[in-house]
């Protein structure tokens, strides 16, 4: 009751960074300690913390090496998250280092739910013909498609994966920033802000892959 009484006598401003602080920590927290939360009951997932010691050339962080490898119980597939969402999955093991994509590059695809409605699923990719397609990765951006043009998704959803494939539902992945529809295509586009901080990213946790076969 007194954390909530001190919030409340916060400036507006600093009540509102207040409370993001203390969302970002609590989700972080849950992820570090009970990552069974974001994948099925019966899925029990190895996790290493691992930190990021090289990346690619430019501003986003598309492919990472991170300081945990096989001998680290580290393998191919493996996902990577940390305190914000889903960063990306692991691609090359070595015996004490591991590489990484991130969701920003062009070879990563992800199935995506909204938090809001889990029917309405779509796919996070590249090369889907949207328009601005080559700004928006630039930008920073996530963009992808709905799997049926009749699903409601609008600026401001919020988009986690949908379990589908080898991604475990439930994991944040960003917000909608932008909804298009190609009538002709019957295709309607999202752009995603993503949770994750893609200038930065220091300190992950690589989880074990799920069997999806």
């Amino acid at each position: 009751m007194s954390v909530w009484i001190s919030l409340f006598s916060l400036p507006a401003m600093e009540w509102k960074e207040s409370i993001h602080t203390l969302i970002k920590w609590t989700l972080f927290y849950v992820i570090y300690h009970v990552t069974a939360y974001f994948v099925d009951e019966k899925y029990v997932a190895n996790q290493v913390a691992a930190k990021v010691i090289s990346k690619n050339d430019g501003l986003w962080y598309t492919n990472i090496v991170m300081s945990a490898g096989s001998e680290d119980g580290v393998k191919e597939n493996s996902l990577v998250i940390n305190g914000d969402g889903l960063v990306g999955i692991v691609t090359e093991v070595s015996s004490n280092y591991s590489k990484a994509i991130t969701l920003l590059d062009t070879t990563s695809s992800v199935s995506f739910k909204l938090s809001r409605d889990s029917k309405s699923k779509g796919i996070i990719t590249t090369g889907t013909g949207i328009k601005d397609e080559e700004s928006n990765r630039e930008k920073g951006l996530l963009q992808g498609y709905m799997l049926d043009s009749d699903y409601d998704v609008l600026p401001g959803d919020s988009v986690v994966t949908s379990g589908l494939g080898l991604y475990p539902k439930d994991i944040v992945i960003g917000e909608v920033t932008k909804v298009t529809e190609d009538k002709s295509k019957s295709l309607k586009y999202v752009v995603v802000k993503p949770n994750v901080n893609f200038k930065s990213v220091d300190n992950v946790m690589i989880i074990e892959p799920r069997n999806i076969n």
